[in-house]
């Protein structure tokens, strides 16, 4: 097929969804489908028409392409489909206001409203998703159901298919040797159990919930160590924490810790929880996780809140993180079971049914709608 895709950003560097859209495409590519991406800024692929630039040229280029289908990475431009790694604007902007203590949400919550930006944003996306025809793949359930809630009373077209994760990339074969030196450079003894935190965005990834939880259970598990990976020094000085800085290379923390945990306020489909899985690291994620959804309770980690009551959440976080620290067992089950989910959700798997939902829709899509976009 000849595609076109619309993006933001074309970058590997970037992570998150632009990252992982740069592999499904050189996925795509490499199985023989013709690709055009047309994005604001990134890096070209070899085999792949990339143009830089306005997003709402994917008109001109894609008619000059020839391009068979119209797929938009998120909310940009009306597109034949959308695939979403992210939910919708007002829904984020609901959630991550948790991660504000009560008199600092009320001013951010006020702060939202009278935003400009966060106005035309909603309505912009508002209208690609309400507009007739669009169909949508959301990268999770916790996404779609923020699709049907903006879209009603309408019933768009929406696929659930969560993310894929190069399973071969974070195989624990290939990881094993990476433990010993990097848990000797983050100074960790060997009887210790590192949990690892993954976050840029410290507060909305809500490392004070797991501050608290170790903070109090120090004196009772001393093994029990906090190995932060992310751009921000949160400035903690403390015998259970270790600040590791970033990285374009995570396996070597994921070969060093023992589990991870993800008590975010706000996640689509978090790629560090399967990168976790896949390395047979058991994970302990937040509700708000759409890449909980894959996990079975009890099996791969634990799925738990963040909001309500806090003591109750702080509490059930607090006996996650026991559990994992004084029960080997537990802790051998959960990885085997985390890494054998991990390979039923790969990147080729991903590509497969992607491929399958592309072929499904590229007939009618394309009878139903006219490949040029117009700008908003």
């Amino acid at each position: 097929m000849k595609l076109a895709l619309t993006i933001p950003h074309f970058s590997p560097a970037t992570g998150g969804a632009e990252g992982f859209a740069v592999s499904v495409v050189r996925e795509l590519a490499r199985r023989g489908h013709e690709l055009l991406v047309v994005a604001e800024d990134g890096n070209p692929m070899d085999g792949v028409k990339t143009v830089f630039g306005d997003l709402n040229s994917i008109g001109r280029e894609g008619d000059a392409f020839g391009a068979e289908l119209h797929i938009d990475w998120g909310l940009n431009v009306p597109a034949h489909i959308h695939r979403l790694g992210g939910g919708t604007h007002r829904q984020f902007l609901g959630h991550a206001l948790q991660a504000y203590p009560g008199p600092w949400r009320v001013l951010k919550k006020l702060s939202y409203a009278l935003s400009a930006k966060h106005r035309r944003t909603a309505q912009s996306e508002r209208e690609l998703i309400t507009r007739p025809g669009a169909r949508f793949v959301a990268v999770s359930e916790f996404v779609a159901e923020q699709l049907r809630e903006a879209a009603a009373p309408s019933q768009p077209t929406i696929k659930v298919l969560h993310n894929g994760v190069d399973a071969d990339r974070f195989a624990p074969e290939r990881l094993k040797p990476l433990r010993g030196p990097c848990r000797r450079k983050l100074g960790l003894k060997d009887d210790d159990i590192a949990f690892l935190f993954v976050a840029h965005n410290l507060r909305l990834k809500n490392i004070a919930l797991i501050k608290t939880v170790f903070r109090k259970l120090h004196k009772e598990l001393p093994q029990a160590k906090l190995i932060l990976l992310g751009k921000r020094d949160p400035n903690i000085r403390a015998p259970w924490f270790v600040y590791a800085g970033s990285t374009s290379s995570p396996e070597e923390y994921y070969a060093a810790a023992d589990a991870l945990l993800h008590p975010t306020y706000y996640d689509a489909c978090a790629n560090v929880v399967l990168e976790a899985l896949a390395s047979g690291l058991p994970v302990v994620s937040s509700d708000r996780n759409g890449s909980a959804e894959i996990m079975e309770r009890g099996k791969q980690g634990y799925i738990l809140p963040v909001t309500g009551d806090r003591r109750h959440a702080q509490t059930q976080w607090e006996e996650a993180v026991k559990k994992l620290t004084t029960d080997p067992s537990l802790l051998r089950n959960m990885s085997v079971a985390a890494r054998q989910l991990a390979l039923a959700h790969t990147l080729q798997a991903y590509v497969d049914h992607f491929e399958e939902i592309l072929v499904a829709h590229a007939g009618p899509a394309c009878d139903n709608a006219q490949f040029s976009t117009r700008p908003r």
